[in-house]
Formats: structure tokens, C-alpha cells, sequence
């Protein structure tokens, strides 16, 4: 154990005076914070007071005090949001059983919804609704003016104590998000079961952080901002004296870790926990005691089981208790803190404040933040369900007095719900517009963060000083450049002469003045931070040479390796030394020096790995003794034939510009014979702050350091998140490399950084000796390497952030799915390269230096498939055999290798340009299209943007919403028409419509069975993407398509199947023409009319859009005006294609093609358990429902199938009335009927009108069925023509309650005879959904609508025109007949 500090009081207290004007710095900061403290704490109470108010439940107009039900509402608003709420909030709360109708969210005295705060709201109610099922929340007309950002709403029945929880996090407003300013919250879609890191991380920094709950307190804690501001002063207080009790405490222990900047050992552990449990002791007991506290007057409970709970756990007076152990804190924190600053005096005592404040301020401002979103993220990716739900606590309501009622002032302004209205034109442009301007500003922004990130890396690697480095070293390369080829060891010495010592070591000045013993350290301005160092590597003679050879006593000398390496000690002449001598007289050059490999690296070589240590000499600054040196190291032969590598080591400092500069000269003396010289100079900045704008440069690299903190703590939530699977992705892996080289490089800048320290230290320490800086410039290598890489990769991903382009999203997408393809490539360009290489290697390599060793093979014969070198000019030998060799691998390698790649490119490039046509990419060409819709708005110079945006978007058109035929027919119209410029508009408009006519037409083709037409999209390329075949009759022999995409056909109302269907084509719409009549015979063909004769419809569809679910064609007749789904059979067609076809008995106005599921829309549950097997016989039969007692009978005629059947039955609850799902394996022929059996004495005057037959196809919608035979009087029947195999047929009988509630509609009395007589088909309408998207209802109002109940068509159309009335006050039904008749 370390014993804190002692405090010699007799000493203190002697001289306490004294001591007090040496040292009165601490005793001014206690009492400067007291006060300070004092001060804040009236303004702090205000808040408090502030707080209370915001925090009570405040009446909303129109509760009554007589009210049997009552909801508490706690709505939280997002810290994105204003901070002042402009608009009116209005809520409606919809339940099993009713709603409460629109109230208007108000405060008085108070401002909601600010940002970053929860606001509390009462609510009564005359009306049960039941358990909540959802909640709608909008802003008034006013909305324009604001823009909220909606996190939560919770909701408490008053009664059952019930707590309803809605995430939200959404904007409403009319300029952000989707530009909606209503939202719509269900339970079980939008339950608030889970919380993100955003919201954790916010109620642990400004809610559970001392420091910063003093401004912000978003949600109720009884834990006031006047209590935080003391508990946050006697923790202050407490780590003062903590800290200062082992500030000066002598340590004897080892350090663990021990870097320049810091250490870690025993002592710092130690005295870290001690620290610790000196304040967190207290500060739990406070904490605790101020928040689990009862008020004065409260009621103390046990059982807090409710929301409402009021959770204090203490009695009131103890808040006496938390106050007293704050003043102890306080006081004895100030005290002894005193004493010891009194004890050190002033120098350490200022030292100690310094440390002190610093220390605080880093844990307030870093360490408590990073903290809590640490905390956040575990929380988050740990504890992911039911998380949060224990930490929202309502306000008791004894807490606060109640504000005075508002009761019986009236109701309130009637403001209709936007949720329920149809979205206008307008509306639905301008949130288009918003949902591209979000797209565009998150790619823009993107861009932006990326160029600043390659900014800053910019930045950072200027520091570097490339240019002035690759300078120097070019002029120190100069400087020491041989006048002459070496190739001996007398050339060596003559080197080391003539070059370095003469250079190096140069007395004099250019003009002959002598240089001083300061000017002998400098060449020219380089300093010489150390002796210049000779070194070389030996080998001993240890080699076994030949029996021939020894017979001549001949002795062989081996190559290089560490294990011959010689280690000896010698004396002049490499004379072998007798341990029995003196070690004096051993000379320094002759005795080997063991180097650590942790201050030289090891240098590779061409023949060798040499490391560290060897025979060395050190040569003076004075060039009288140098020049001696190496001259009796030449006469005594220091260099013979067992030196095997001679080092010659300096490092330079450049005064001018700071560079540190290591040369290093090495030559290699392979036992083949012949030196080999190589000249490393390499440079580094390593004194990276010395002036202003390096201090900016440090500031990005700390901004570097937090981004690298950033990425990785996003990678590991997405990981954690996906479960692992991010990992497989391309883009995954690149970030994660991207992340990888990026620690690497503050890694390798850390390591150089200390180094460097270190390195300067030992030449302090050791004047005059050579130190070693090759690891130093190692680091700086790797350092620069990586940065390098990173500013690479972050080049190349600014190029995602333009993807939105045509050019840059089909680059990218063609290189990023011909990876697999170019790895191929590789691996057998990998494989001819090393095969030709190790040929030409053995046979040609002992006369071709090119060739001399298979690395140098496989490099030569790289360079030459890039193009790097040529073989006529870079090849030596004249021999046909070589000549051969090369030739056949270029025509192998460069030839043919290279014309399959980029043929195989470009057939990926035009797979790429293919999906990108057919939408089956991410490409957004939308977002494209408003990328330059806005940029032409910038730049208007004389209409040009526009121009170019015009052909771009006619030249490269990828949107799946306009068919290719379309665009190319567009082109040769504009080509036509350019020809009639001179013309007049008529003659203009007469032929474009002549042209356009031909367009729509199909071609007219003669079959053995009937007559074919065959229509394409494309139409100068006879795809026949829809044929009509018909069979044995007369038929119009005019028959044009048009053709809608999917949203136009939304637009139109032509979308009759619900969510359990995907379209796989677009809709076809086919005219028949009348004129002139085909008739057409076929083997017993009869004359007959193709509105009562068969039909066989065909459509082409890609194959890879199909899955293994079933496919349908979704016709409509004309006579019928209704929807028929059939099955659809898959017919080979080209390769890729496939054609879906299927026969109907009408003849087809609309026709597509989709797929979805044999019971679309019913629960996996219901298909487990209900299902009934039945088998149907030719003979017929009656089926009664096993367990319905006989209410429920399925009548089948008899023959109505030519074989046996197998039918499931599946019985689903409903309303009144059970819903019965019929699917047939086989067609089964009609008349069928389902007769639903009620009791027999109940009277039928005026009920069977209430009850409608109700019948429905697979996924389309529910309509009227035909009334079917009924056994008995009181029985509700429906008939059905026929079963289709694969399709499911639903039947039910639901009670009509739309004549009850129309009735109590006031505001439709002026309206009620049309809608009757619509709804009692005395007046025909258009379709039901074509009037909703006439009158402006979205596809999604028009699904839920379908999907709430069942009724029929007229119903349907009923309910929109009536909600259209309710929305368009004052206008009437014959205003906008041409919308709806």
C-alpha cells in the first residue's frame, strides 16, 4: 500500500501566517468558487421553478370535469428541433372502441415542445374508446411557420394505469423530412420496445451528467438543478483533496507502461481507486438520497406498481440528511486541501493547480461525453429490448399544484386530422421535392465531409515536406556521387578518399578560408549530429573446400550468411588475439560490437540480410585525425576478401529547414567477386511544431484521431446490429481496411514521436558518439506509406458520393462486379508469367541479366505485358531461341490475354448498362434529374444547362417508369419532325399523331387456331412483349396497346390487387378498334364473337425477377368492367426471358403480370390450423364446415369437375360472419353456392338488405357476389361461376352499416341523394379507385380502405366522395361529376 501524504500540522500551524502570504492561491479558488456557487444558485432555482411548470399536467380545452375517463400524455420533442414551437399541435387518440376526437395541445404560461424537453398534458373524455390503438398528432394551418421533431409519445390511462409508448423520431414539418406535417402512430408498428444510441446517449449526458444537467433537465427527476449544483461542488471539493493527498508522494515501484509523455504503474492504479472511492462514495449517497426522496405533504407508498407512480423510496426530511454530507464534503475537501497547499508553497502549489484544472476540465469536456456514448452504445447493442422502458417516469400528480382549469370554456376550433385528407398535387410535388432534395443533401454533404477529410489529410501529410526533402536528398545524392565505376576494394578505399573524406571532412572553405572547429561540424548546411561510422560484416573461414583444391592448398571463402558470420576479436591485420594478452591491445576496429536490433533495423541487401553489429570505427569531426584513421585502416587491410559488406553511416540536420537526413552507403562484396554500391539518403521532418501553422496541424491531427474513434465505434454498432453479415460486404470491407491503415498511421506516428524523443536524449547524454536513427526513419516510412494510403482510399471514396451520375454509378458498378472476373485474370496471368519466367530463367538466364534469378524473371516479364520496357531495346542476346520464347508469350500474354479482358469488360460494361435500363440497379435517376434541375437553376447562361440536361435525359434514360420503346420512338419523332420546321403547327401535330398511331399498333399474324397479335415495347425490335392469340371467330382486326408503368397506372386507379402482390410487368391497356372484320376459320371454326370465345394472352417477363412463388395474369374485361386473376404458366421464351401465359373467356381491356402467394393476406396461424382437406367427385355434393353445426353449406353441382379434386378450405373469424377461403388444385365449373344458415323464426322483412354477399379473387378487391339458391327462406346464399385452379376465392357475408352512418353525418344532408342512389347503383360511377385518384387520395388511403372491411364497389366509391365532402366544406358532388360519373 502507498500511504498518502501526511500534513505536518505543527509545522503548518507555526508559521501560518507566513505560509498564508507565501501561498494564498488555493484559499482564493475556495472561496472565488463558493461564491461563485452562490451566485449561480438563484438563477438555478428560477430554472427549477421553470422546470416545474413545464413539468405539470396542464388541461387541454374541452375536458370536463365530469369526465368518467382520463388519459395522461407526455409528448418529448428531439433536440433537433427549434427551440420555440410556432404552430398549433392538435392529437386524436383512436382506440377499439372510438376516438377522442381532435384536441388542441395548448399551454399557458408555459412553452411546449422546446427543444430537448418533454411536456405533460390531462385529457378527459366522455367516450370509452377502449385500448389505444393509435395516435394521431399534426400541426395546425399555421404549420409553415415551424418545424418539430417528434421522438416519443407515451400515454397512461387514467384509470387502468396502463402505459402506451410510441416511438416516433420523426420531423413534422413541411421543409424537412418528408415533408409531412401529420404523423400517424399504431401500436405494435411504432412501440417504443427499443431505444437508439441518440436518445441513451442524450439522457445520459444531460440527465444523469452532473455537469451538464445543470443546463439541460429534459425529463422529470425529482433531483433538482440547485441540489446537482452542491453535490456537483462537493465532488469538486472531494477530488481536490484526493488528488492532492498523493501529488507528492515519493513512488519506488516499477512503471508498467512508460512512454515520453506518460507512465503507468502501481502508484498511479493505486492512487486512482483510492481517489475514487473518496468521491463516488459520497456522491452515490447524495445522488440517491435527492432523487428517490418523498416531497412534504407526499404520501409515502410501497406498492408502486403504476406509470404514475410517485417513486420516492425515502421520507422527506432526509433531503437534511444529503445536505449535511454535502457541507462535510465541502468543508473538509476545502480544509485539508488548504493545509497542503500551505505545506508545499507556492511553486508546487501553482504546479498542482494547473494539473488539477486541466485534469477536470479533459473529464468534463471529453471523458464524460465519450463516457456516456460508450454507455449508449452498450446499452443499445447489449440490452436492445425493452430498454429505457423503467427509466420514464410520469410526474405524480401530488407532486405540483394544479394550474387553474379551463373546464367548460367551450370547444375548441374544429380542426380536421391532415391524415385522413387526400394529399393535393401540390403536396405530393413538394414532398417529392423534399424526398430528392434529402437525397441530394445527403449525398452533397457526402462530398463535402469527404473533400474536408482529404483536405485534412492533405494538411497533415504537408507536414511531411515532401518537396524540400525530395530536394535535399537529391542534392546530398549529388554530393557524394563516385566519379568512377567501382569494382574492387582498392576503387572502395579510393571512394571513401576522394568522395567522403574529401566532401565530408573538408577544411577549407570554396575560397580557401579555413573553417573553424564550429564550421568542421557543418557540410555546408547540414549539421553532423554525431561521428560518421564505418562498419563491415566479415565472414570466417569456415568453408569445406574440394579435395583438388586442398591438394593445392587452396582455401575457399564462402558467401554471406548470419551462421558464418565472424565474431572474433583480432588485432592488427586481422590477427587472431590471444585471450592470454591484454585486452588493450585490441584496436576498436578489430573487435567485434554486438548491436541491439532495437536501435539499428536490419538492412536487406542483394545478397544478404545484415544486421546491427560488426567491425566498426568511428571517425572525428576533424578531418587531420579522419584521413588518418582510414589510412592505417588501408594500409593495415582492414578490408580483405572476407568482408563480405561496408556500411558508411551520418546523420545530417539541415538548419535551414529542420530536415533530418540519414545517409547511408553500402557495398556488397559477394564471395562471385565485384562490389555492388548503393546510396540510401533519406530525409525526414522529425521537429513537426515549431511554428504557428504546425499547431494547426496538430489541431487536424487530433480531428484525425477522433474521426478514426468515430468510425471504428459506428463499425462495431453496425456490426454488433447486423450480427456480423456488414462483414461480408464489399463496402464493409473497404472501411474496415480504410480504419485498419488509419490506426496504423497514428500507430506509426506515435512510435516515431518517442523515438525521436529518445534518440535526441541519448545525444544529449552521449556527446560525440554515434547514435542511430534508422528506426526513427523507419517509422517515418510506415507513417508516410499509410498516410499516403489513406488520402488514397479517401480519394477514391469521394467517388461514391457522386454515384447519383450516370457515368461515375456505371463505372462503379462495372468494376465493382467484374472483381470476380479480373481475381481470374490475375491468377492465370500469375501462372503464364511464372511458367515463361522460370524457361527463360534456366536456359537463358546465366547470359541475360534480366533473367539472372527468377524474381528478376517474373519483374522483367511483367514490365514487359505493361508495357514498362521493350524486348528489342532492352534485351541483350541475339539468339532465335529467345526470340521464339518472348513471342509466344506475347501472343499469349499481351495478345490474346489482354483483347479477353477487355472484351469480357465490355460485356460487363454492357450487362451494367442493361440492368440499369430495366431498373433492376440502385441507380436513381430521379436523383439525377433534380441534381440537374437544380443546377440549371444556378447556372442559367442562355438556356444551355437546359439544353444538355434535355439530352442527357433522352440519351441515358434509366428510369423503369418510361419504357425503352418509348424513348426510342421519341428519337425518331424528333428526328422526323425536324424535317417539318418550316410547316405549320397543324400539319405538325396531324403527323406526330399519324406516327404515334403506328407506335401503338400491333402486327397482325395468321395461326392455325385463329388470329395472333403481336405487340412490342420496343418497337424497332420486334421483341413481342404481349401477345394476343384468338381463337376460331371474327375478331376486330384493329387492336392498339397502350402501355402504363406501375406508379402512372397507381395515378390512374388502375392497381386492383393489394400488398401480398408484386407486378413483375407493366399494365397493358388494349383497344379494339372498330372497322373493318377478319373472319377467320379454323378447323371447325364457326362464326362467333370473340366477347364469348377464347382469348390466350402471353406476356414476356426477365426471368431473374421470378421467384418461387406463383404467378398470375390480372385482367379486366370490358363488358364486366371488373378484375379476374388466373393463373399464369411459365413458357420459355429467349434466353434471359420467359413468357406468362394464361386464357380467359372475355376479351382483356387491361392485362399485367404479377406474382404473389396462394393465400395472400391471411396469418401463417390460420393456414396451421384451419385448414380443411376436401376432396370434390364428379358426381357432386354438399359440403357442410365440420364444427359449424350445419350453418355453413357448400353446394357443388354435379360434372362440375372431370375428375376427382382436392380442395382447401381455410375459416377465418369475421365481423358477423365467418370469411371462407376456397383453393382449388383443379378448374371447377359453376353454378356453386355457399349458403350461410340462420335460425329459422327470424323475420326477414327489411333484413336481408343490411346484409351484403361479399366475394373476392386471390389479392384483388372485395365486391358484391350474386345471390346463389337457398334452401330455406331465412338462409343468405352466394353464387360463384367457377373455382380456378391456384386461386384462392374468399366469401363472406358482412352487415352493412353505412346507411346508420351516413345518416349521422350532418354535414352530408344537402349530398344524401346522390350518395343513395349511388350506393343503390341507381347511378353509374367510374371505379372506385379511379375516383379516389381523381379527388387526390394516395394508393396507400385507397389499400387501407380495402383492406379495413369488406364492401362493395359502391360503397367504396361512397366513402371517398364522403370523405372528400368532409375535407372540401361547402363544395357539392355536381361540381366535380366529370371526376367521379
Amino acid at each position: 500500500m502507498i500511504p498518502p501524504d501526511m500534513i505536518d500540522f505543527q509545522s503548518v500551524f507555526l508559521n501560518f501566517s507566513e505560509r498564508l502570504s507565501d501561498t494564498p492561491y488555493v484559499l482564493g479558488t475556495v472561496i472565488a468558487v463558493l461564491v461563485l456557487f452562490v451566485i449561480i444558485t438563484p438563477v438555478l432555482y428560477r430554472r427549477d421553478n421553470i422546470d416545474n411548470t413545464l413539468w405539470s399536467y396542464q388541461h387541454l380545452p374541452g375536458n370536463n370535469d365530469t369526465s368518467a375517463f382520463r388519459y395522461y400524455i407526455c409528448i418529448s420533442t428531439g433536440l433537433r428541433s427549434k427551440r420555440r414551437m410556432e404552430s398549433t399541435v392538435y392529437i386524436n387518440i383512436t382506440g377499439t372502441r372510438g376516438e377522442t376526437g381532435t384536441r388542441m395541445l395548448t399551454g399557458r404560461n408555459r412553452k411546449n415542445f422546446s427543444n430537448g424537453t418533454s411536456s405533460y398534458f390531462y385529457l378527459t373524455t366522455d367516450v370509452c374508446i377502449g385500448n389505444i390503438t393509435a395516435v394521431q398528432i399534426w400541426l395546425g394551418e399555421d404549420a409553415k411557420l415551424s418545424s418539430w421533431y417528434l421522438t416519443r409519445v407515451v400515454l397512461i390511462d387514467g384509470i387502468t394505469k396502463n402505459a402506451t409508448r410510441l416511438k416516433c423520431n420523426r420531423w413534422l414539418s413541411m421543409e424537412k423530412g418528408t415533408g409531412q406535417t401529420w404523423c400517424t402512430l399504431k401500436v405494435g408498428q411504432n412501440s417504443d420496445s427499443t431505444v437508439d444510441i441518440s436518445e441513451v446517449s442524450a439522457r445520459n449526458i444531460l440527465d444523469d451528467n452532473l455537469w451538464f444537467s445543470l443546463l439541460f433537465r429534459p425529463q422529470y427527476n425529482r433531483f433538482t438543478r440547485v441540489q446537482r449544483l452542491w453535490c456537483v461542488g462537493s465532488l469538486l471539493f472531494l477530488s481536490m483533496v484526493a488528488s492532492a493527498m498523493f501529488y507528492d508522494t515519493p513512488d519506488d515501484t516499477t512503471p508498467f507502461v512508460k512512454t515520453a509523455y506518460f507512465e503507468i504503474g502501481y502508484k498511479e492504479l493505486y492512487t486512482g481507486f483510492i481517489s475514487s472511492a473518496v468521491t463516488v462514495v459520497p456522491s452515490l449517497i447524495m445522488t440517491y438520497i435527492f432523487s428517490k426522496r418523498n416531497l412534504r405533504g407526499e404520501k409515502f407508498q410501497q406498492n408502486n406498481s403504476d406509470a404514475l407512480r410517485p417513486f420516492g423510496k425515502l421520507p422527506w426530511w432526509s433531503i437534511f440528511l444529503a445536505y449535511t454530507v454535502c457541507l462535510v464534503c465541502i468543508a473538509s475537501g476545502s480544509f485539508f486541501t488548504f493545509l497542503y497547499s500551505l505545506e508545499w508553497g507556492p511553486s508546487l502549489t501553482i504546479q498542482w493547480m494547473s494539473a488539477f484544472f486541466i485534469g477536470t476540465t479533459e473529464s468534463v469536456i471529453l471523458i464524460e461525453p465519450t463516457k456516456a456514448l460508450v454507455l449508449a452504445v452498450l446499452i443499445v447493442c447489449l440490452c436492445s429490448e425493452k430498454t429505457g422502458e423503467n427509466d420514464f417516469h410520469f410526474p405524480p400528480i401530488s407532486v405540483y399544484p394544479k394550474i387553474k382549469d379551463i373546464y367548460n370554456q367551450g370547444n375548441q376550433h374544429d380542426m380536421l386530422s391532415p391524415c385522413d385528407k387526400p394529399e393535393t398535387t401540390d403536396q405530393l410535388r413538394r414532398r417529392y421535392i423534399i424526398r430528392m432534395d434529402r437525397k441530394l443533401n445527403t449525398f452533397l454533404r457526402n462530398f463535402a465531409m469527404g473533400l474536408a477529410y482529404i483536405c485534412v489529410l492533405m494538411v497533415i501529410g504537408s507536414q511531411q515536406k515532401v518537396s524540400e526533402v525530395s530536394r535535399q536528398n537529391l542534392q546530398i545524392k549529388s554530393t557524394l556521387t563516385a566519379t568512377g565505376e567501382i569494382k574492387s576494394i582498392e576503387d572502395v578505399w579510393m571512394y571513401i578518399e576522394a568522395v567522403v573524406l574529401h566532401r565530408l571532412y573538408s577544411s577549407e572553405f570554396y575560397n580557401g578560408e579555413i573553417k573553424s572547429f564550429d564550421d568542421l561540424r557543418f557540410i555546408e548546411d547540414n549539421l553532423k549530429m554525431g561521428p560518421l561510422r564505418i562498419r563491415q560484416i566479415r565472414v570466417s573461414d569456415t568453408c569445406a573446400a574440394p579435395a583438388l583444391l586442398r591438394t593445392y592448398a587452396i582455401h575457399c571463402l564462402p558467401g554471406y550468411d548470419t551462421d558464418n558470420e565472424d565474431k572474433g576479436v583480432y588485432t592488427k591485420g586481422w590477427i587472431p588475439w590471444n585471450t592470454s594478452d591484454l585486452w588493450d591491445g585490441v584496436d576498436t576496429p578489430y573487435r567485434y560490437h554486438y548491436t541491439s536490433p532495437e536501435e539499428t533495423p536490419t538492412y536487406w541487401g542483394l545478397f544478404g540480410t545484415y544486421g546491427a553489429s560488426g567491425y566498426l570505427v568511428d571517425l572525428d569531426i576533424l578531418p587531420d585525425e579522419a584521413i588518418n584513421v582510414v589510412r592505417d585502416l588501408k594500409n593495415d587491410g582492414w578490408l580483405d576478401q572476407k568482408t563480405r559488406a561496408l556500411f558508411i553511416e551520418i546523420c545530417l540536420m539541415n538548419r535551414n529547414n529542420r530536415l533530418f537526413t540519414q545517409v547511408k552507403i553500402v557495398f556488397e562484396l559477394p564471395s562471385t567477386g565485384r562490389v555492388f554500391m548503393n546510396t540510401q539518403v533519406v530525409s525526414a521532418n522529425l521537429y513537426p511544431y515549431t511554428n504557428t501553422f504546425d499547431f494547426i496541424v496538430l489541431a487536424l491531427q487530433l480531428i484525425f484521431v477522433v474521426t478514426i474513434f468515430i468510425r471504428l465505434v459506428s463499425l462495431i454498432v453496425k456490426v454488433i446490429k447486423t450480427r456480423g453479415h456488414s462483414l461480408t460486404t464489399t463496402s464493409q470491407v473497404l472501411d474496415i481496411l480504410h480504419l485498419g491503415v488509419s490506426i496504423a498511421a497514428v500507430v506509426y506516428f506515435f512510435m516515431r514521436f518517442t523515438d525521436t524523443i529518445s534518440v535526441l536524449n541519448t545525444l544529449r547524454q552521449d556527446t560525440g558518439f554515434y547514435t542511430s536513427f534508422g528506426w526513427v526513419f523507419l517509422w517515418d516510412e510506415y507513417y508516410t506509406t499509410t498516410l499516403g494510403i489513406i488520402t488514397f482510399i479517401a480519394i477514391l471514396d469521394v467517388l461514391k458520393n457522386l454515384s447519383f451520375n450516370y457515368y461515375l454509378f456505371l463505372m462503379y458498378k462495372t468494376i465493382l462486379s467484374f472483381r470476380s472476373e479480373v481475381f481470374h485474370f490475375l491468377i492465370t496471368l500469375s501462372i503464364i508469367i511464372v511458367g515463361f519466367a522460370s524457361l527463360i530463367h534456366l536456359i537463358y538466364g546465366h547470359s541475360e541479366s534480366g533473367f539472372s534469378s527468377m524474381a528478376t524473371s517474373i519483374l522483367t516479364l511483367f514490365r514487359m505485358t505493361i508495357g514498362i520496357i521493350k524486348f528489342r531495346h532492352d534485351i541483350q542476346v541475339v539468339v532465335v531461341g529467345i526470340f521464339i520464347i518472348i513471342g509466344l508469350y506475347a501472343s499469349m500474354a499481351t495478345i490474346l490475354f489482354v483483347n479477353l479482358f477487355v472484351s469480357s469488360l465490355d460485356h460487363r460494361l454492357s450487362y451494367i448498362k442493361e440492368c440499369i435500363r430495366k431498373g433492376l440497379t440502385s441507380f436513381d435517376s430521379h436523383l439525377s434529374s433534380h441534381f440537374w434541375n437544380r443546377l440549371s437553376k444556378v447556372f442559367t447562361i442562355c438556356g444551355s444547362t437546359q439544353r444538355e440536361q434535355g439530352l442527357l435525359k433522352i440519351e441515358h434514360e434509366c428510369d423503369t417508369d418510361r419504357p425503352k420503346g418509348d424513348v426510342t420512338c421519341d428519337r425518331f419523332l424528333s428526328t422526323i419532325l425536324k424535317r417539318f420546321e418550316d410547316d405549320s403547327i397543324l400539319e405538325r401535330s396531324a403527323l406526330e399523331s399519324v406516327l404515334l398511331h403506328l407506335e401503338r399498333r400491333c402486327r397482325l399474324r395468321t395461326t392455325l387456331n385463329g388470329l395472333q397479335f403481336r405487340y412490342s415495347i420496343d418497337w424497332s425490335k420486334e421483341d413481342n412483349t404481349l401477345i394476343m392469340e384468338f381463337f376460331r371467330g371474327t375478331v376486330y382486326c384493329n387492336i392498339t396497346v397502350d402501355t402504363y408503368t406501375i406508379p402512372e397506372a397507381c395515378r390512374r386507379g388502375l392497381v386492383p390487387y393489394g400488398e401480398s402482390t408484386q407486378p413483375i410487368s407493366i399494365v397493358f391497356k388494349i383497344h379494339q378498334l372498330k372497322g373493318r372484320q377478319r373472319h377467320v376459320s379454323g378447323q371447325n371454326s364457326v362464326t362467333m364473337d370473340t366477347k364469348q370465345k377464347f382469348c390466350h394472352v402471353m406476356i414476356k417477363v426477365p426471368s431473374d425477377i421470378l421467384s418461387c412463388r406463383p404467378t398470375f395474369l390480372i385482367i379486366r374485361s370490358r363488358n364486366h368492367n371488373e378484375w379476374y386473376q388466373l393463373p399464369a404458366k411459365r413458357d420459355p421464351a429467349k434466353e434471359g426471358e420467359v413468357y406468362l401465359s394464361a386464357s380467359t373467356s372475355c376479351f382483356p381491356h387491361y392485362v399485367l403480370a404479377v406474382i404473389s402467394d396462394l393465400w395472400p393476406g391471411i396469418p401463417p396461424t390460420v393456414q396451421e390450423k384451419s385448414a380443411i382437406e376436401y376432396t370434390l367427385t364428379k358426381s357432386g355434393d354438399v359440403f357442410y364446415l365440420p364444427g359449424m353445426c350445419k350453418k355453413i353449406a357448400v353446394v357443388f353441382p354435379e360434372a362440375c369437375v372431370s375428375q376427382d379434386t382436392e380442395i382447401t378450405i381455410l375459416l377465418e373469424r369475421g365481423d358477423n360472419f365467418p370469411v371462407l377461403h376456397f383453393l382449388a388444385h383443379g378448374d371447377i365449373s359453376g353454378p356453386i353456392a355457399v349458403q350461410f344458415r340462420r335460425k329459422r323464426n327470424i323475420p326477414t322483412c327489411g333484413d336481408e338488405s343490411q346484409f351484403k354477399l361479399m366475394t373476392k379473387q386471390g389479392d384483388l378487391e372485395w365486391k358484391e357476389g350474386n345471390p346463389g339458391a337457398r334452401t330455406f327462406q331465412t338462409d343468405l346464399s352466394v353464387q360463384i361461376d367457377c373455382l380456378k385452379e391456384s386461386v384462392r376465392t374468399s366469401i363472406t357475408v358482412c352487415k352493412s352499416g353505412y346507411l346508420t352512418l351516413f345518416h349521422k353525418k350532418t354535414y352530408l344532408d344537402h349530398q344524401k341523394g346522390i350518395l343513395l342512389c349511388i350506393y343503390n347503383k341507381t347511378i353509374t360511377t367510374q371505379h372506385w379507385r379511379k375516383i379516389g385518384r381523381n379527388l387526390g387520395f394516395s394508393q396507400k388511403w385507397l389499400t387501407e380502405l380495402e383492406v379495413r372491411k369488406p364492401r362493395t364497389l359502391e360503397e367504396k366509391a361512397c366513402v371517398i366522395l364522403q370523405q372528400w365532402l368532409r375535407g372540401n366544406g361547402g363544395r357539392n358532388l355536381f361540381d366535380i361529376r366529370e371526376r367521379w360519373m
